[in-house]
């Protein structure tokens, strides 16, 4: 329910849900995640405090050190603890009413914390997870169902990993997407030539193109910076 209506109502946004304790762990590792909905009684498996337990986690990594969260609850106490102890940016108390939850929503949304530039990305690989440097990454693109990554002193691959799933680990943070199979990193950029259709960079000699149907996109993201 609580999904339907963030969805339809708060708009432009995207959900995910875990329904215990080590999926919404996984979820905050492989995302970045802008406002955490938390139901104090996460695991209704076992019917205890694991929300709470799963907020004092998030709280240990430093990417969520101030990342807005909301508490579910029906119970004073917990509601009062999560508040003092874990800074808490609201609560939505069983039964809400929609009114509420949108408001308190949009308003947690509008409240972004400053993006660090040495910010890891987890992108998941045979099995383990490889951190990588936002402030790293120069640009990425697709090429026979894999990922490559152009990092200052590397490249990586990433199997069956598309733009969109890139998209949506990285929260499009400082990154302009130029074609169907490609993004760059903006602060990378040394020439931008519209008439050829590519984009050249400070820190490598490669050169990307820009797709027909995104030259637009891209002058207008660039005025933008």
């Amino acid at each position: 329910m609580l999904e339907k209506l963030i969805r339809e109502d708060v708009g432009g946004v995207a959900v995910f849900l875990a329904r215990d304790y080590e999926s919404a762990l996984r979820e905050a590792v492989l995302r970045n995640i802008d406002v955490f909905l938390i139901d104090i009684v996460l695991d209704t498996a076992v019917t205890d405090a694991s929300g709470m337990r799963f907020a004092k986690r998030v709280r240990e990594d430093e990417n969520y050190l101030f990342t807005p969260i909301i508490f579910i609850t029906g119970l004073e106490d917990p509601r009062l603890y999560a508040y003092k102890e874990l800074h808490s940016f609201g609560y939505i108390e069983k039964p809400f009413a929609k009114e509420n939850v949108v408001e308190l929503v949009k308003d947690a949304l509008r409240y972004q914390p400053r993006v660090r530039e040495d910010e890891n990305v987890y992108f998941p690989k045979d099995g383990i997870l490889i951190a990588v440097k936002l402030s790293e990454i120069i640009y990425a693109e697709v090429q026979s169902h894999s990922l490559y990554i152009r990092l200052l002193n590397e490249r990586i691959e990433i199997p069956h990993m598309t733009i969109k799933k890139f998209a949506v680990l990285t929260q499009r943070k400082g990154f302009i997407q130029c074609s169907r199979n490609t993004v760059i990193n903006k602060r990378f950029i040394k020439n931008v030539d519209m008439v050829n259709r590519y984009i050249s960079f400070k820190e490598c000699k490669e050169q990307v193109g820009i797709g027909t149907v995104y030259k637009k996109k891209v002058y207008q993201e660039l005025m933008d910076v």
